[in-house]
Parts: structure tokens; sequence; C-alpha cells
């Protein structure tokens, strides 16, 4: 079996040339610190893969604005959805779906806010713990 060696782009380590950057430092210490202050660089990963996999979980409810969002029982439907355009009887298992998808909206939402909040905590508590004390 062939032992698989890592290779060099043609002219990579020549002067004058640079080498593609490792994915961790495609994210620059600017743009960190930017958007995460002080947080150390661990943390802050941590809560970008938080902030990126919830984003994914939460691309599942793409389709729920238009189908609609769960509605109040009628006599003959019930279990409707409303939307922009009127109220459509479905079945039970649609319905509950529906339900779910607003929920996982809400819960993206929210955690968005609660991990970008996170991150400003722990970045104005980081910059206090390591600031020294004035005498």
């Amino acid at each position: 079996m062939r032992e698989r060696r890592w290779h060099r782009p043609p002219g990579a380590g020549e002067p004058g040339t640079r080498s593609p950057a490792p994915l961790a430092a495609r994210w620059s210490r600017a743009a960190r610190a930017e958007v995460f202050g002080d947080l150390r660089a661990a943390l802050a990963y941590l809560l970008t893969a938080c902030l990126a996999g919830g984003s994914l979980l939460g691309a599942t409810t793409a389709p729920a604005p238009a189908a609609g969002a769960p509605g109040e029982a009628r006599p003959g439907c019930p279990f409707p959805l409303d939307n922009r355009t009127g109220t459509t009887c479905v079945t039970r298992e649609v319905y509950e779906r529906a339900g779910a998808d607003v929920q996982r909206a809400a819960a993206l939402g929210l955690a968005w806010v609660l991990v970008v909040q996170a991150g400003v905590a722990l970045g104005t508590f980081d910059r206090f713990r390591t600031t020294p004390r004035r005498a």
C-alpha cells in the first residue's frame, strides 16, 4: 500500500510566495477581537461552533413559514395552519410538525442572542480578570 504524503503546491516555500493559511489562521485575531473582545481563542471558537451548529439546525425550519403556523381549532377544522393568505386544514401530523418548526425557529433566535451575550460576558469577565489592579 502506498504511503500518503502531503505535497506542497508548486512554488510554495519559495521567496515571495505564501502557502495557504491553515483553517485556524483564517479567522484572524483582529476579527475575533472585534466580535468577542478579549475572550480567549478557545472560548471564541467554541462559541462560534455553537452559533454555526445552531444555525444549521435552525436552517431545517426554512419550509415552516411557507406552510404556516398552527392556529386555533375551528368547527370542521381541528388542525388549521394560518399563513398570510388564509387558513388551511391539515392532518394532525402536519400540524404538529409545523408547531415544532415554529418552536425551532424561535429557539434559533434565542440561541443566537444567548450565545452572543455569553461571548460578551465572558470577554468582559476575562478582561477584568487579566487586567492588573491599580493601587
